[in-house]
Formats: structure tokens, sequence, C-alpha cells
């Protein structure tokens, strides 16, 4: 197991979200990059800055990793969750993490 399990699930979700229910193939390949650097990253990441200028990182995604640090939600999820198909629903995390996770 990875280090950042408690980062992964969100942006897991957000390349599904985005490449199934929106359809933003581009969007969901950049988040799909960056699960990959959170995957492979060999320490936990406590703060924005240890993932700043790395490749595949970008502001966005800092600024979700700062949301997820700040409060355990990822409002980016949250906002499409409603209008996902069931099916996918069932797949994604929830947009909040019980504290004991984070």
């Amino acid at each position: 197991m990875h280090p950042n399990r408690h980062l992964t699930p969100f942006f897991e979700g957000l390349e599904d979200m985005y490449l199934f229910a929106v359809g933003d193939k581009e969007r969901a390949t950049a988040f799909g990059r960056g699960l990959a650097v959170l995957r492979s990253w060999p320490w936990q990441i406590r703060r924005r800055k240890e993932l700043k200028g790395v490749r595949h990182v970008g502001e966005t995604m800092l600024k979700i990793i700062d949301e997820i640090m700040e409060t355990g939600r990822c409002s980016r999820l949250g906002t499409y969750l409603p209008f996902l198909p069931p099916s996918l629903k069932l797949q994604l995390p929830p947009p909040s993490l019980p504290p004991s996770f984070l």
C-alpha cells in the first residue's frame, strides 16, 4: 500500500467523474496523471508545498489537496454527485471521509 491513501480515493473519484459523467477526457487524464504521482510518492504528503513544481501536479490539484487536508472534503466531487448515474455513484468515494481515515 502507498502512503497517500488519505488522498487517492478523492482523485480516483474525480478521474472517474470527469471521464464517465462529465465527459471531459482531458481533465480526467490530468487527474489520472496526478493520481499516479500520489500513488508513487514515497512518503505521506502533509503539505501542498511538498508537491509544488512536481510534474503532473498542477495548481488545481494542489488546491484540492489543501481542501482535503483542511476539511476532509472535496467540494468538487460533491458538486457533481447528484448528477451522476447510480452505477457510478456506487463506485465513488463519499465527498468526505471520516476523520479516522485522514
